[in-house]
């Protein structure tokens, strides 16, 4: 075992040393601003519900957010860094604000995720025909639930608002209502444009590290981790673990390749969370003690 892993280190390295497939991981790169600015614009279009964002302010303030976030449970932090480029009358609501714009990219992760798991469950799981077929309908129905939520959330909240605790706070509850279903389809498709993009990020990491790695199947697999990513809870900052350790349990059924598939949940952590989190550093000082209008 630990020879197998030397060989397959000693590869990655030549790989490396050689420019072998680099192109690769310079596009993986170069796709990080991407993934950024499209989040951006995201959160850009769900602020102008409350305050116009430049999207150079809305950039500042994802990164910031970002840096916050990957030392707070469950990217928490995110919304007290994005909210330092909202004017302080508008804070509290943008909490919300960004809440619908997250609840959006999960919306994708968990469909992208049930069709995953649709194709993975008969291969992996159960070979029963009728129960595949019960699974069928099983993630049809959970895909309904899931959109209909969303799209009918301030419809929902509306009806919270009269209740006990949420009686309260009715005016911060109609921010939701401030989202019609045009907007929430909005919000999806920069969702699906942003999961496509750092899913593709991680399919060109694997086709670097473990070449022989079928696409679909590959693909497959990383919509099942980003899923279950989704809900477990952890630090930004210490679930490259977690991380790790899905993506050796799921794509290890393709590969027992483990150097290369812990290479490549590294290097998607690193490209997207922790260097995105240090720029994010220079806008919460920016923020915090010169002013995020300047």
């Amino acid at each position: 075992m630990h020879r197998n892993a030397l060989e397959n280190i000693g590869q990655i390295t030549a790989q490396i040393q050689s420019g072998q497939k680099l192109y690769l991981l310079v596009l993986v790169v170069i796709l990080m601003p991407l993934n950024v600015f499209l989040e951006s614009s995201k959160w850009q279009f769900a602020a102008s519900k409350l305050e116009k964002l430049s999207i150079r302010r809305a950039i500042a303030s994802v990164l910031a957010g970002m840096s916050i976030g990957i030392f707070t449970p469950n990217n928490i932090g995110d919304y007290g860094g994005r909210i330092l480029y909202l004017s302080e009358g508008n804070r509290i609501k943008g909490v919300l604000v960004n809440f619908i714009s997250s609840i959006g990219q999960m919306v994708i992760t968990l469909l992208a995720g049930f069709i995953a798991f649709y194709f993975y469950a008969p291969q992996y799981v159960n070979q029963d025909p009728l129960i595949n077929y019960i699974l069928l309908y099983f993630v049809l129905f959970l895909m309904v639930v899931v959109l209909y939520l969303f799209l009918n959330i301030g419809r929902i909240t509306y009806y919270l608002s009269s209740l006990g605790w949420f009686k309260k706070h009715v005016e911060l509850l109609a921010v939701f209502a401030l989202f019609k279903n045009i907007d929430l389809i909005k919000i999806l498709a920069w969702s699906a444009l942003r999961y496509l993009v750092f899913s593709s990020q991680y399919l060109l990491l694997l086709h670097f590290f473990i070449p022989s790695m079928a696409i679909s199947e590959t693909y497959m697999m990383i919509t099942l981790i980003f899923f279950t990513q989704s809900i477990l809870p952890g630090f930004a900052i210490t679930e490259l673990g977690v991380r790790s350790g899905i993506a050796v349990f799921f794509l290890g059924h393709l590969s027992a390749d483990t150097i290369g598939i812990l290479a490549a949940a590294f290097s998607i952590w690193s490209v997207n969370v922790i260097l995105p989190s240090l720029v994010g550093t220079y806008f919460i000082i920016k923020a915090k003690f010169i002013g995020a209008n300047s």
